[in-house]
């Protein structure tokens, strides 16, 4: 694909070129992509010059078109997950970026996932480019997590020291929780290499959408009935099972819709006619981001039983836009986001399903605080300030 310059209409203090390095299906609705989306479209309009380096597959976001690498036919997949198809991948990312590098010549490299970060080093040495680090999660916590190996042993030992030698390799590393931070920090990186980025929203895309009740209808979802809206990733990570488990416990209690927006979706479909919640319970599958605002605004609460202790947890941000009340586990990250005004579940899955009824039947109020909240501490125009000091700071010290 043609080389495709992003720039925005305000100027920074100094326009800058960046290159992004994203080795993943870019753009594919999902978790990561949605910061790193957020992140260039903050950073152009601040008048700055990127190009975004990706896999040949998935869609472009408006005027940021990637720069991908030559087409692999066998390789099609979208949800998150590993193959070791990415390996191969991953080498013609790298030899993408080199020569983007070269022609492009930008002054600071940002890499996404513990695969950018390597490949930001290795263009980064090649072409005398600092390297910032974009660290959203621990990959040993991650895989732990999705039960692919165990806490303790060898596998996890070595996944560890591998990942600590990865995160040794930029010169900066932005965290997007003050959990991450702690996490690195254990792992003896030096303070003064961590900078807190924490996710965020674009307002003014958020505030064009107004709450449709002609969608509502289409949804089949009746009018006056409490809605609890999901929108992420649907897998085990993020506690899909346990999220439809606790919607039968309040279907028993409440006469209550929920509406759930992600992929993949076919196995959760499935479970929620096991579980008989079908009936109350739509999924819409794979929706476009710039969308998920109209669905959101649709809710009566929102919630996530994500309980990952180490990875970020970016829907909240998204509630929070939308004005709306959020039941979540109570958990670092998440107090991290949203402060006093969450509703937090310190039990199992009984106590969230009647927490969720509290909800039903409250009012809007902590809704109202954390969208004051995200206006306050995490919009992207605010954020990205902190992100163009951290290049400063890396390039200053290059060069000095």
């Amino acid at each position: 694909m043609e080389d495709v310059e992003v720039e925005g209409s305000a100027m920074s203090r100094a326009r800058l070129r960046i290159l992004t390095i994203a080795p993943t299906p870019w753009f594919s609705d999902r978790g990561c992509h949605v910061r790193i989306l957020e992140e260039v479209r903050a950073l152009r309009n601040r008048g700055h010059h990127l190009r975004l380096v990706s896999y040949h597959i998935d869609r472009d976001v408006g005027d940021i078109r990637a720069i991908r690498i030559r087409r692999v036919p066998w390789y099609r997949q979208v949800a998150p997950g590993g193959s070791i198809s990415r390996f191969y991948l991953d080498w013609l990312v790298l030899g993408k970026a080199m020569a983007v590098a070269r022609r492009f010549r930008p002054d600071i490299i940002h890499g996404h996932l513990y695969q950018g970060a390597a490949i930001g080093k290795l263009v980064g040495l090649r072409c005398g480019i600092p390297v910032v680090f974009d660290f959203q999660s621990s990959m040993s916590s991650e895989l732990c997590e999705s039960g692919l190996i165990p806490a303790r042993g060898l596998r996890m030992w070595l996944t560890r020291q591998v990942e600590r030698g990865l995160a040794s390799l930029p010169d900066h590393i932005v965290l997007s929780s003050e959990r991450a931070r702690d996490l690195l920090l254990s792992w003896g990186l030096p303070a003064s290499k961590l900078t807190n980025l924490p996710d965020g929203v674009c307002l003014e895309h958020f505030d064009s959408f107004e709450s449709d009740p002609t969608l509502r209808a289409r949804l089949g979802i009746p009018e006056g009935v409490p809605l609890g809206v999901y929108a992420g990733t649907l897998n085990e990570i993020e506690g899909t099972s346990s999220l439809l488990r606790i919607i039968r416990r309040v279907l028993a209690m409440k006469d209550c819709w929920f509406l759930i927006i992600g992929y993949p979706d076919a196995p959760y479909r499935e479970m929620a006619h096991e579980l008989g919640i079908q009936a109350r319970t739509v999924f819409v599958g794979r929706t476009r981001y710039e969308d998920v605002p109209r669905y959101l605004k649709l809710g009566t609460f929102a919630v996530t039983t994500k309980q990952s202790a180490t990875e970020a947890n970016a829907k909240l941000f998204a509630y929070m836009a939308a004005g709306l009340p959020v039941v979540v586990y109570d958990n670092a990250v998440s107090r991290e986001a949203l402060g006093p005004h969450g509703c937090y579940v310190t039990g199992g899955e009984e106590e969230f399903a009647r927490q969720i009824v509290r909800q039903t039947e409250a009012s809007n109020e902590s809704g109202a605080h954390l969208r004051k909240r995200l206006e306050e501490r995490f919009t992207w125009d605010r954020l990205v300030l902190t992100l163009e000091e951290v290049y400063d700071r890396v390039i200053e010290s290059r060069r000095g």
